[in-house]
């Protein structure tokens, strides 16, 4: 079809009015969601305790739980209103209702009937006592010095009852004398009036230095007895949270307390005695390993991801390390298992091997992400190739823990692993994500490599020490990992894998096709969009942009627009919203196939038309996600039995493999639960987790 001159001219039209109203959107849209008239006012006690609830200047609040209640507001509609006062002042006022929210909670039973608990903790803390750093009469972990001490405590604190705990089962006796506050306590100790003082590690040391710490325990955020309106929304966003960011409670702890003085991870005077002994070690690497490590030809040092995270860890010990190199990485294991050296610097978390080579491991200072290189955007599925340096046992035991059905072909190398992939013989070539970034911009050129992240399990990496050393060692290295913060972590990922282009002009010769493709597609498909806009055979376009090709249903697009169009409609039906997985659907497709998942997929299609055909709309979310949208019911007593007639035909599902099939169910109300799709499919989301919860195959509002 060509465009006549009348065309263009509406065409451009056009194109300026979709500009201006996309701009005008941008700017009057809240970037929240939120204006500050709708925000629900919420009062948060707000106790001063260093690097968890602070204030600069004039009311400049920070810390690890103001943060934290910054994160829970983007998925509430809070605004908090700070209510000051000690922690016991605090307490009281939940208790009375006074105030909505408290943090820093540890459970106990008796608490538990004075005030509610969320699902989920908010981090861990650990109990510690303190005293003054200039005091040299104390090391670290001396228990038998405790006897006598003049002790600080902050009354109501949790911490408490653990230390008078610890003394008890030890028959130390120690003089207790109860503050207000940590301010009062740490003015206390620093003009004598007491020896330490018990507190948590939620909070910054400036003048003291620890001297035992005790196990670490959940902590929460608590709310007043019977407040269900604010635990709800508290366990919405704690869901949330921990779905979006597994790691936020320790990033949030690194970033607050991960640079804390080194007295916080002191030595006992045993340890402090082994470095006086041990002044240098030898650290194992492979030195064709990169980026993780490798042997730098040019300035002919080791270098890499690990050897930066050693040095590191030799700064904070006061360790000094020289570097053995080995070709591979069986060969790295068995020079530990000699003791030719003392460490070895990549070992992974994997029980089979610790015991084949002997070895004591420390914590894990850092995960790696595998990866998939094809060539295609092909399934992993039952007997597919891949390819793995035969000398990468720790990846090979990995992959055949996670993935038993996969047939592994072990290579000579790396890049052996690659060529296999691109003659044809292996399906995929494993590498870590850093690795894969390599060999994409090196190779890349030559075929057009796909990347699959598996995300299933993080490979934890270890440092490892012949046992026969025995256990000094590991606790020094932990406690010289345990400084190590997220953020140090990803600086030097960053500075050992960037990629450096050497100008501005080779960056678009080599990205030069790619660039003017991408433009000109674009173009092009804005122009033929709005001609066709003209034919009738848009409308057919359009349905097939708005359904799920697998189910035959709406996809997500077309079920929001369909849902959000009659409730839009004017007319006042009391309507449900039902968000419906398939449980264990995962394992499901792991252990049968993706081929088995698509048939699940459509067999469930199939029974929510049959149950709900000329009653309602249907679709499919994504993955094991659908959703059933009931034009006219009301009673509550209906929506159950609309659920468990579900829940009945879910188990009457006949299948290839005969597997029993079960579903969890979310409900919202129309209009109680929310006047447009987003917000009834939050509302839902919510009952369905809880569903989940109460161990799936149920339903819940």
């Amino acid at each position: 079809m060509i465009a006549k001159g009348g065309d263009i001219i509406r065409i451009c039209r056009v194109i300026k009015i979709i500009i201006l109203f996309l701009s005008l959107m941008i700017l009057v849209q809240p970037i929240n969601g939120y204006t500050e008239e709708e925000k629900e006012s919420i009062r948060v006690g707000y106790f001063l305790f260093d690097g968890y609830n602070d204030i600069y200047g004039i009311d400049q609040k920070d810390g690890y739980g103001y943060e934290y209640l910054q994160k829970i507001a983007e998925f509430t509609n809070w605004k908090y209103e700070y209510v000051p006062g000690t922690w016991q002042e605090q307490l009281a006022m939940l208790e009375k209702g006074e105030i909505d929210i408290l943090g820093a909670a540890q459970y106990t039973e008796e608490r538990a009937r004075i005030f509610d608990y969320p699902n989920f903790e908010i981090g861990m803390s650990a109990t510690g006592i303190y005293v003054r750093q200039d005091n040299e009469n104390f090391e670290y972990g001396e228990v038998e010095k405790l006897d006598g001490l003049i002790v600080g405590f902050m009354a109501g604190s949790d911490d408490n009852r653990v230390f008078e705990n610890f003394c008890k089962a030890r028959n130390i006796n120690t003089k207790n004398i109860y503050f207000g506050s940590q301010q009062d306590i740490v003015t206390a100790l620093n003009e004598g009036r007491i020896d330490a003082f018990v507190s948590d590690n939620l909070r910054n040391l400036k003048t003291e230095k620890l001297l035992m710490s005790f196990e670490p325990v959940k902590s929460y955020f608590i709310t007043t007895k019977g407040n269900k309106h604010v635990l709800d929304k508290l366990n919405f966003a704690l869901a949330e949270i921990k779905k979006e960011n597994p790691d936020y409670d320790k990033e949030l702890f690194a970033k607050y307390y991960g640079k804390i003085d080194t007295k916080m991870h002191v030595y006992t005077k045993e340890e402090r005695a082994y470095i006086r002994e041990h002044p240098i070690l030898k650290v194992g690497y492979v030195v064709n390993d990169y980026p993780m490590e490798y042997f730098d030809k040019k300035d002919k040092k080791p270098k890499g991801i690990m050897i930066d995270i050693m040095d590191l860890i030799s700064e904070y010990s006061g360790i000094k390390f020289e570097y053995v190199g080995y070709k591979g990485y069986i060969d790295l294991l068995e020079g530990l298992k000699k003791e030719e050296i003392n460490i070895a610097s990549q070992f992974p978390n994997n029980i089979a091997l610790v015991e084949k080579y002997q070895a004591s491991l420390t914590k894990p200072y850092m995960h790696i992400f595998q990866t998939l290189l094809s060539i295609d955007d092909r399934p992993l599925k039952m007997h597919a190739t891949i390819a793995i340096p035969e000398d990468r046992i720790d990846l090979i035991y990995y992959i055949e823990r996670l993935y038993p059905e996969v047939d592994i072909i072990r290579s000579r190398s790396y890049d052996d692993s690659v060529s296999r992939v691109e003659s044809g013989e292996a399906d995929f070539a494993l590498q870590n994500l850093y690795m894969m970034e390599d060999i994409m911009r090196t190779r890349g050129q030559i075929k057009n490599f796909e990347k699959k992240i598996l995300t299933d399990e993080k490979l934890l990496l270890c440092l490892a020490v012949n046992r026969e050393n025995g256990t000094i060692l590991p606790r020094i290295l932990n406690k010289s990992i345990a400084r190590i913060s997220f953020a140090d972590i990803d600086t030097i990922i960053l500075g050992n894998t960037r990629i450096k282009q050497d100008s501005l002009q080779n960056f678009f010769l080599q990205y030069y096709y790619q660039v003017i493709a991408g433009v000109l597609f674009g173009v092009i498909a804005i122009l033929i969009i709005i001609i066709l806009a003209k034919n009738r055979k848009v409308i057919k376009l359009q349905r097939l942009a708005e359904t799920d090709g697998l189910s035959d249903m709406y996809n997500r697009d077309g079920i929001k627009k369909e849902i959000n169009k009659l409730l839009h409609s004017g007319i006042s039906y009391h309507r449900v919203l039902f968000i419906i997985d398939i449980d264990h659907f995962k394992a499901l497709n792991d252990t049968y196939g993706h081929p088995f998942g698509d048939e699940i997929i459509q067999l469930v299609s199939k029974c929510l038309k049959e149950q709900f055909e000329g009653r309602g709309i249907f679709g499919r979310l994504g993955g094991d996600e659908f959703v059933v949208f009931l034009n006219v019911i009301e009673k509550e007593e209906d929506i159950a039995k609309e659920a468990m007639r579900l829940n009945r035909a879910f188990r009457n599902i006949q299948n290839s493999k005969s597997c029993k099939l079960t579903c969890s169910i979310g409900i919202a109300k129309f209009p109680e639960s929310g006047y447009n799709f987003d917000t009834l499919y939050k509302s839902a989301d919510k009952a369905l987790y809880y569903a989940k919860q109460q161990g799936r195959n149920t339903y819940s509002f």
